[in-house]
């Protein structure tokens, strides 16, 4: 039958990165004041037990969601459907769950089999279409199968971080 892989780990979900140790025992680093006189300086020495800062983490997600883009993509499609000269349509859908890079370049592979499960071929097409953090494309695909084919499989393979 038709199969989709739409699968993946969510491992961002539930990230530490929200919370982390403000580095002073009463949680009010900011109340440090500066008491001293003359020349002499108050240093806040709790800087080196601070977690990484919104910067680093921000620059840490956007190295993976450009390295994994596959990992911040949500696919799914319909199941194709035959048209009357025997070419194969498939409606697809792909969601960027990244925050901050966009995709584009979506590379839909479909691979072919005979009523005995029996592998027919492959094909793929590229949708050159931009897809920006938190939205998501619909595309309509057309695919042209090899004689006897009675099922297909369809999969998002490959796409490429724009920035």
């Amino acid at each position: 039958g038709d199969s989709e892989d739409s699968s993946y780990s969510d491992s961002n979900s539930n990230s530490e990165d929200d919370t982390y140790d403000s580095g002073s025992e009463d949680g009010n680093s900011t109340a440090q004041s500066n008491r001293t006189s003359g020349n002499q300086r108050t240093t806040n020495t709790n800087q080196t037990n601070q977690g990484p800062s919104q910067e680093e983490i921000k620059a840490e997600i956007a190295v993976a969601e450009r390295n994994s883009p596959l990992d911040y993509l949500s696919f799914s499609h319909d199941g194709g459907h035959k048209t009357i000269i025997d070419n194969i349509k498939i409606n697809v859908e792909i969601s960027n769950r990244a925050t901050q890079i966009t995709y584009n370049q979506f590379v839909v592979k479909v691979t072919y089999f005979d009523r005995n499960g029996e592998y027919k071929g492959v094909d793929s097409q590229v949708i050159p279409s931009m897809i920006n953090p938190g939205y998501r494309l619909k595309s309509e695909l057309k695919f042209i199968p090899p004689f006897g084919v009675k099922s297909i499989e369809v999969e998002l393979v490959g796409a490429k971080a724009v920035n």
